[in-house]
């Protein structure tokens, strides 16, 4: 019957809300902690291969301070929106927290990973949002960390994302706006 229809869209339509972030529209972290259970079985069972890209906004705390909460959350939405519109159409991008984003590649080489997130932040660079302190270079910018996820390699998930998020720590500590790629030898003691 039409409500039967109708009570199974919206409950379909509440379980799609559940999972997205409501001020950026991306995944959020119920949505990321189901997406990375089956991802980590399609390493083991399948083979596959992935890498997480972990991406922050320069400085947007004092971007914050300087332009307001309001335009930092518009800020949020116009950034996490660039980052879909150079993402391919399996990648998979989380609101990770605050300022931070994570997308999911599959089936991508660390090369394309790199070359997608580079693209990504030129394309964050290139919007020429304003964004003028002493620290920064004028307009906002945006940092990456690239960690790999290979059958074999007997990494858990958790491990996974912090290599992601230690690149992208050393992203920020060698200056900002630019990728960086996780190396054991980036650890940071």
């Amino acid at each position: 019957t039409s409500l039967h229809r109708l009570l199974a869209e919206q409950k379909a339509e509440l379980f799609e809300q559940a999972r997205r972030d409501p001020l950026t529209q991306l995944g959020n972290r119920l949505s990321l902690n189901e997406d990375l259970e089956v991802l980590s079985g399609r390493v083991e069972r399948y083979g596959h291969s992935y890498c997480a890209v972990m991406c922050d906004i320069d400085y947007f705390k004092l971007y914050n301070d300087r332009y307001g909460h309001l335009s930092g959350d518009e800020v949020l939405r116009v950034v996490a929106n660039t980052l879909i519109k150079y993402s391919r159409s399996g990648d998979a991008v989380y609101r990770y927290g605050g300022e931070e984003v994570l997308i999911i590649m599959p089936e991508q080489t660390l090369e394309s990973a790199t070359v997608a997130a580079d693209l990504m932040c030129q394309a964050v660079e290139g919007l020429a949002i304003p964004h003028s302190t002493e620290e920064t270079e004028g307009v906002l910018t945006i940092s990456f960390g690239i960690a790999t996820l290979s059958p074999g390699e007997n990494k858990s998930i958790d491990a996974f994302l912090k290599e992601a998020d230690t690149a992208l720590y050393r992203a920020k500590e060698t200056g900002r706006n630019r990728v960086v790629v996780y190396e054991a030898t980036n650890e940071v003691s």
